[in-house]
């Protein structure tokens, strides 16, 4: 929230004295406290099992709860029918096809209801009921169905760039403004002052976010992908994932690689740090118990769901000599567009050399 801040006051004079460093810090706050918030999740979702269970909402084998009996009636349905739509709800479950929070919508699409309200913007077809449902959505609202299990990150990928080209800031003719702020409008007074082509300024600087945001998934310890650095680079939020994804330097964190992870690379000390952030209770020094701890998990699943590591391509990307430079020296003051720009036109120099070139022509 405090990272995001800046976005809620675009219109304040404020805003442009907010720094990187300022943001920085914020999100080390949150790295730091990151078990907090493992330990906060994993509290919710073991209530969101607890309340949200069959037998909480359907009944046991030998009984239905009186609520779900006064739905079957109210649909014309006998409790034959609520048993039947109990035993496909805990296959559907034990199939992982669906979750515990798309029971609800499950138990009304068994029992007839398969009407799907309109949606605006991007929507996509749920694999199970072919209703349309809103691209964002990890459950169907319709049937309950996991779209998670479906639409894996990879899968996505045109989606997400489809979604950010249809809202962009910047045209292809590269003075229409589609959803804009006074940042954005700087960004591009700007590149107009200078007589640079928008779409290339706009590339570059989606180049630098992409590179803020992916630089530390190349450690173990970082599998989640951060945010927050888009809007202060005057481009639209989420316009950096959008070229990780689309020059494929990032992808899902798989059970594979996490566990190869665990095995290879954690201490043992790691291993226990693991754990407190998944807030599993554990004892002793076993390598191979404090693993499989972790895999044992029931909230395993939804760890994995939001995280992601560098490609190989992703590793050498993170590795660019004058992004790093950059971000070191020279991202408080000036667009990565304009420093990329002299680097090219001045091949021969180091980038120190460039760098006194920046400070004297800007």
């Amino acid at each position: 929230m405090h990272v995001s801040k800046p976005r809620l006051i675009d219109g304040n004079n404020g805003v442009d004295k907010i720094r990187p460093q300022y943001l920085k810090n914020l999100a080390n706050t949150v790295y730091l406290n990151k078990h907090l918030i493992g330990k906060l999740k994993n509290d919710v979702y073991s209530k969101v099992r607890s309340d949200l269970s069959v037998k909480n909402l359907i009944g046991n084998e030998n009984q239905l709860n009186p609520e779900f009996v006064r739905l079957l009636e109210d649909n014309d349905l006998t409790t034959v029918d609520g048993f039947r739509i109990r035993e496909e709800v805990i296959n559907s479950l034990n199939s992982r096809e669906i979750r515990n929070k798309g029971i609800k919508a499950r138990v009304k699409y068994l029992m007839g209801d398969d009407v799907c309200e309109s949606f605006d913007g991007l929507d996509v077809k749920c694999p199970h009921c072919e209703n349309r449902v809103a691209f964002y959505l990890k459950t169907c609202n319709v049937c309950g169905h996991d779209l998670k299990c479906e639409n894996t990150f990879k899968s996505v990928k045109n989606t997400v760039i489809e979604y950010s080209q249809d809202f962009a800031i910047i045209n292809a003719g590269g003075d229409f403004i589609v959803e804009g702020t006074n940042m954005y409008n700087q960004l591009i007074q700007w590149a107009h002052q200078r007589g640079y082509d928008l779409d290339e300024v706009y590339d570059a600087q989606c180049e630098y976010v992409c590179f803020n945001l992916i630089q530390n998934l190349g450690k173990p310890e970082n599998y989640c992908f951060g945010a927050g650095v888009d809007s202060y680079n005057k481009i639209r939020e989420g316009s950096g994932m959008v070229y990780a994804i689309n020059n494929d330097y990032i992808e899902n964190l798989t059970v594979e690689r996490y566990r190869d992870d665990l095995e290879n690379k954690y201490t043992i000390s790691d291993l226990k740090s693991e754990l407190y952030i998944h807030g599993i209770p554990f004892d002793g020094d076993d390598r191979d118990y404090l693993i499989e701890q972790i895999f044992n998990d029931d909230d395993f699943d939804y760890f994995l769901e939001e995280h992601f590591v560098l490609t190989k391509k992703g590793e050498e990307f993170i590795k660019n000599p004058v992004l790093r430079y950059f971000h070191k020296y020279l991202s408080d003051d000036y667009y990565y567009y304009e420093f990329k720009k002299t680097y090219h036109e001045n091949k021969n120099l180091t980038l120190d050399e460039i760098s006194e070139i920046l400070n004297k022509e800007v």
